[in-house]
């Protein structure tokens, strides 16, 4: 005989499998109907395990042979002034298609997603267990107008609340850059955002082991930016989290 839970618990059943039937679930990723209370159909999640166990230089985040002895990107010095910089993975599908629909069509709900992805690795959450404080890379005001969210804002604030430390709106956008996407020269990005921030909160940093976190490093201008504007509180150190790092050359890192 069925137990009383088990009758219980038919009615939430019986409605959960008529809402596949109407509202298939569909992927994070691509958009493809994926199994039922799955975020990601298969070919994506292990699209997104294999990026996520590519080898990374652990200062620069840079997907790396793991023959190499040493980074041929940054030669182990990783990007001043940050202690470490950490990935999810490289900047490309499915992590890519994710990243596009989150910022271009509204996704706000994907932040949240890759936050939990970031959760589950576990350099990520070594970068975040020395950190006592994050710090979002803001969007300025009317850009955040105009896409209704900031996605680093909901990612650090997922972290953070993941990890128990607080995320911090320590700064902010105080000039409207354009897009980085298109300026290919690195000079070209530095000048762009250079001066873009401003420390608004001086206390909330000052001693204290900050992170900064974005959704893409690509030449690292946009971080830097933010952080000489941190560092203007005297914090005791900075290192950054992302969610991608792509090839400003576009060569998927493959001449590196």
């Amino acid at each position: 005989m069925a137990s009383a839970r088990s009758w219980a618990s038919w009615p939430g059943r019986c409605f959960g499998e008529i809402l596949d039937l109407v509202y298939p679930s569909r992927c994070a990723a691509c958009h493809r109907a994926c199994e039922s209370g799955q975020r990601f159909c298969g070919t994506c999640a292990a699209g997104l395990n294999e990026l996520a166990a590519q080898s990374r230089c652990d200062h620069c985040a840079v997907p790396t042979a793991q023959s190499l002895g040493h980074c041929p990107y940054c030669q182990g010095r990783g990007i001043y002034p940050f202690r470490r910089v950490v990935s999810l993975g490289k900047f490309a599908s499915p992590l890519r298609d994710m990243i596009h629909r989150m910022k271009y069509h509204g996704r706000w709900d994907l932040a949240e997603a890759l936050a939990d992805r970031m959760w589950d690795c576990s350099a990520v959450r070594e970068v975040l267990a020395w950190s006592e404080c994050l710090v979002p890379v803001p969007l300025h005001w009317a850009r955040q107008i105009e896409r209704g969210f900031d996605q680093s804002d909901i990612i650090a604030g997922r972290l953070g609340r993941r990890a128990g430390i607080k995320s911090r709106a320590a700064a902010m956008r105080i000039r409207a850059t354009g897009t980085q996407t298109g300026l290919g020269a690195e000079w070209k990005r530095r000048e762009n955002v250079r001066g873009a921030f401003a420390l608004t909160h001086a206390n909330w940093i000052r001693g204290r082991r900050i992170t900064i976190v974005d959704d893409v490093l690509t030449t690292g201008a946009t971080a830097r930016s933010l952080a000489a504007a941190v560092r203007q509180g005297e914090p005791a150190a900075i290192s950054l989290l992302v969610v991608a790092v792509a090839d400003p050359r576009r060569t998927e890192f493959e001449t590196i």
